[in-house]
Protein backbone atom coordinates (compact mmCIF):
# COMPACT_ATOMS: atom_id res chain seq x y z
CA UNK A 1 0.00 0.00 0.00
CA UNK A 2 1.20 3.58 -1.03
CA UNK A 3 2.27 5.96 1.92
CA UNK A 4 -0.40 8.30 0.71
CA UNK A 5 -2.87 5.54 0.99
CA UNK A 6 -1.73 4.63 3.79
CA UNK A 7 -2.10 7.91 5.75
CA UNK A 8 -5.88 8.45 3.95
CA UNK A 9 -6.97 4.70 5.22
CA UNK A 10 -5.63 5.75 8.99
CA UNK A 11 -7.54 9.51 8.69
CA UNK A 12 -10.68 7.80 7.19
CA UNK A 13 -10.35 4.79 9.93
CA UNK A 14 -10.18 7.60 12.66
CA UNK A 15 -13.73 9.58 11.56
CA UNK A 16 -16.54 8.77 13.62
CA UNK A 17 -19.26 5.70 12.05
CA UNK A 18 -21.82 8.22 11.25
CA UNK A 19 -19.45 10.38 9.06
CA UNK A 20 -18.15 6.90 7.26
CA UNK A 21 -21.93 6.25 6.31
CA UNK A 22 -22.63 9.83 4.50
CA UNK A 23 -18.93 9.38 2.83
CA UNK A 24 -19.88 5.77 1.76
CA UNK A 25 -23.31 6.43 0.63
CA UNK A 26 -21.94 9.45 -0.89
CA UNK A 27 -19.51 7.80 -2.69
CA UNK A 28 -22.14 4.72 -3.54
CA UNK A 29 -24.49 7.22 -5.04
CA UNK A 30 -21.25 8.80 -6.97
CA UNK A 31 -20.70 5.72 -8.46
CA UNK A 32 -23.86 4.23 -9.50
CA UNK A 33 -24.23 7.91 -11.53
CA UNK A 34 -21.01 8.06 -13.03
CA UNK A 35 -21.71 3.97 -14.26
CA UNK A 36 -21.76 4.07 -17.98
CA UNK A 37 -24.22 0.38 -18.98
CA UNK A 38 -21.43 -1.32 -21.15
CA UNK A 39 -23.32 -1.96 -24.39
CA UNK A 40 -22.45 -3.70 -27.93
CA UNK A 41 -24.09 -2.77 -31.13
CA UNK A 42 -25.61 -4.40 -33.84
CA UNK A 43 -26.69 -3.36 -37.58
CA UNK A 44 -29.14 -4.58 -39.26
CA UNK A 45 -32.32 -3.56 -41.46
CA UNK A 46 -34.74 -1.71 -39.95
CA UNK A 47 -37.56 -3.81 -41.55
CA UNK A 48 -36.01 -6.96 -40.26
CA UNK A 49 -36.09 -5.44 -36.85
CA UNK A 50 -39.73 -4.57 -37.40
CA UNK A 51 -40.81 -7.84 -38.14
CA UNK A 52 -38.64 -9.53 -34.94
CA UNK A 53 -39.04 -7.14 -32.28
CA UNK A 54 -41.94 -8.13 -30.91
CA UNK A 55 -40.22 -11.65 -30.38
CA UNK A 56 -38.18 -12.83 -27.13
CA UNK A 57 -35.40 -13.50 -29.10
CA UNK A 58 -33.42 -12.71 -32.31
CA UNK A 59 -30.82 -14.27 -34.82
CA UNK A 60 -31.36 -17.54 -36.30
CA UNK A 61 -30.65 -16.08 -39.70
CA UNK A 62 -26.99 -15.50 -38.03
CA UNK A 63 -26.90 -18.78 -35.89
CA UNK A 64 -27.27 -20.74 -39.07
CA UNK A 65 -25.34 -18.96 -41.48
CA UNK A 66 -22.36 -17.78 -38.82
CA UNK A 67 -22.95 -19.18 -35.98
CA UNK A 68 -22.88 -16.23 -33.86
CA UNK A 69 -24.56 -12.67 -34.07
CA UNK A 70 -21.94 -10.26 -35.40
CA UNK A 71 -21.86 -6.97 -32.95
CA UNK A 72 -19.12 -3.97 -32.57
CA UNK A 73 -18.84 -1.67 -30.15
CA UNK A 74 -18.76 2.17 -30.16
CA UNK A 75 -15.20 2.44 -30.91
CA UNK A 76 -15.09 -0.72 -33.50
CA UNK A 77 -18.72 0.32 -35.47
CA UNK A 78 -16.24 2.58 -38.01
CA UNK A 79 -14.58 -0.65 -38.78
CA UNK A 80 -17.43 -2.12 -39.96
CA UNK A 81 -19.95 0.38 -41.59
CA UNK A 82 -18.64 0.47 -44.71
CA UNK A 83 -20.40 -2.72 -45.50
CA UNK A 84 -23.68 -1.41 -44.80
CA UNK A 85 -23.29 2.37 -46.54
CA UNK A 86 -24.75 0.99 -49.91
CA UNK A 87 -27.62 -0.13 -47.99
CA UNK A 88 -30.99 -0.23 -50.30
CA UNK A 89 -33.20 0.14 -47.70
CA UNK A 90 -33.03 1.95 -44.15
CA UNK A 91 -30.81 0.55 -40.95
CA UNK A 92 -30.97 0.54 -37.68
CA UNK A 93 -28.05 0.20 -34.43
CA UNK A 94 -29.61 -2.12 -31.78
CA UNK A 95 -28.13 -1.00 -28.78
CA UNK A 96 -27.47 -3.77 -26.51
CA UNK A 97 -26.63 -3.77 -22.39
CA UNK A 98 -24.13 -6.70 -22.25
CA UNK A 99 -25.75 -7.39 -18.67
CA UNK A 100 -28.79 -8.53 -20.08
CA UNK A 101 -27.67 -10.89 -22.53
CA UNK A 102 -28.15 -14.49 -21.98
CA UNK A 103 -26.52 -15.55 -24.13
CA UNK A 104 -22.54 -16.20 -24.23
CA UNK A 105 -20.98 -13.32 -25.44
CA UNK A 106 -16.85 -13.38 -27.00
CA UNK A 107 -14.58 -10.83 -27.93
CA UNK A 108 -12.88 -12.45 -30.44
CA UNK A 109 -10.35 -11.28 -32.75
CA UNK A 110 -11.52 -9.72 -36.41
CA UNK A 111 -8.31 -8.97 -37.79
CA UNK A 112 -6.23 -6.51 -35.76
CA UNK A 113 -9.32 -5.52 -33.21
CA UNK A 114 -11.58 -7.55 -31.44
CA UNK A 115 -15.07 -7.78 -32.22
CA UNK A 116 -17.86 -9.08 -29.95
CA UNK A 117 -20.20 -11.94 -30.83
CA UNK A 118 -23.21 -13.16 -29.01
CA UNK A 119 -23.29 -16.79 -29.17
CA UNK A 120 -26.63 -17.84 -29.05
CA UNK A 121 -29.88 -16.18 -29.98
CA UNK A 122 -29.73 -12.46 -28.51
CA UNK A 123 -32.51 -12.04 -25.66
CA UNK A 124 -34.56 -8.76 -27.16
CA UNK A 125 -35.26 -7.43 -23.43
CA UNK A 126 -31.34 -7.10 -23.49
CA UNK A 127 -31.91 -4.35 -26.54
CA UNK A 128 -31.73 -0.79 -25.01
CA UNK A 129 -31.62 1.63 -27.72
CA UNK A 130 -32.50 1.22 -31.45
CA UNK A 131 -30.93 3.77 -33.17
CA UNK A 132 -31.07 5.06 -36.78
CA UNK A 133 -28.12 4.39 -39.08
CA UNK A 134 -26.71 7.82 -39.57
CA UNK A 135 -25.12 9.21 -42.97
CA UNK A 136 -24.00 12.80 -43.42
CA UNK A 137 -24.41 14.39 -46.70
CA UNK A 138 -21.79 12.50 -49.01
CA UNK A 139 -23.10 9.16 -47.36
CA UNK A 140 -20.74 8.72 -44.60
CA UNK A 141 -21.58 7.08 -41.71
CA UNK A 142 -21.87 9.15 -38.37
CA UNK A 143 -21.78 8.11 -35.09
CA UNK A 144 -25.90 9.11 -33.46
CA UNK A 145 -25.48 12.05 -30.44
CA UNK A 146 -26.77 9.00 -28.25
CA UNK A 147 -23.88 6.88 -28.66
CA UNK A 148 -21.01 9.71 -27.70
CA UNK A 149 -21.48 8.98 -24.01
CA UNK A 150 -19.65 5.69 -24.66
CA UNK A 151 -17.14 6.93 -26.25
CA UNK A 152 -13.98 7.40 -23.66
Amino acid sequence: MSLTRQLLYEKIKSLPEEKLEKMLSFACFLEQENETTKIILHVLKASEWNEQKHLDHYGNHWLASDGFIHCSDVHTIQNVVWMFLNASEPLVILCIDVSKVQAEIKWENGGSTDYPHIYGLLNTDAVINVLPFLKDESDQFVLNPELQKYVD
